[in-house]
């Protein structure tokens, strides 16, 4: 099955995204640690075909490039709320006859190829997978068909957006299939934590 695999991401810059962790870590500590986040997902693509880097600012094309390999592509996300964003994407990745499309963000330091490929292999047999993420968010989400109502009136950046993910998919009555759970880094004690875990 042909999946595409789309990053959404904000170009590091100082003062840029990352905001909770820069409010303890000052913005200088937090640029790095959304730097380190950013290449540890693109080393998790690196062996994936078909990868299109979705990313903000739309001015930052430049600095993006250097990060394209042979096979993938890039493209500005557009405007609006995050919904509107993944939905955007989702909808051109389908009109551009993929078979399936797969959206990650760079906030999981533990994702893996294999957790992309599990995930791939999946949507051969379900409608919907789903990443879960222990802030009540989800790290992937995945269609084999544009499902926009997954996009709809979901309580973005809260601990409510993979419960009524969830339950949205349900009420459509979605094949659906959940990968293992992930930590998202998005305070001081994220990091810590997956720091503390890392060394052992």
């Amino acid at each position: 099955m042909a999946v595409q695999t789309l990053v959404f991401l904000k170009v590091p810059a100082l003062g840029r995204g990352k905001s909770r962790l820069a409010s303890t870590l000052g913005p200088e500590a937090a640029l790095e640690v959304a730097k380190f986040l950013l290449a540890r997902a693109l080393a998790a693509c690196a062996p994936l075909p078909n990868v299109r880097l979705c990313y903000t600012p739309s001015t930052e094309g430049e600095t993006v490039c250097p990060w394209i390999q042979p096979g993938w592509s890039w493209r500005p996300q557009s405007d609006g709320t995050l919904g509107h964003r993944l939905s955007q994407a989702f909808q051109e990745a389908f009109d551009e006859g993929v078979r399936g499309v797969q959206v990650i963000g760079t906030d999981c330091p533990d994702l893996k190829t294999n957790d992309l490929l599990e995930a791939e292999q999946m949507l051969e047999h379900y409608d919907v997978v789903i990443g879960p993420a222990r802030d009540g968010g989800y790290w992937l989400l995945g269609m084999r068909r544009f499902v926009p109502e997954l996009f709809a009136d979901i309580p973005w950046s809260t601990d409510k957006v993979l419960d009524r993910t969830l339950e949205r998919a349900r009420d459509l009555s979605l094949r659906l299939y959940l990968l293992r759970t992930l930590n998202d880094i998005d305070t001081e004690a994220d990091w810590r934590s997956f720091l503390e875990t890392e060394s052992r």
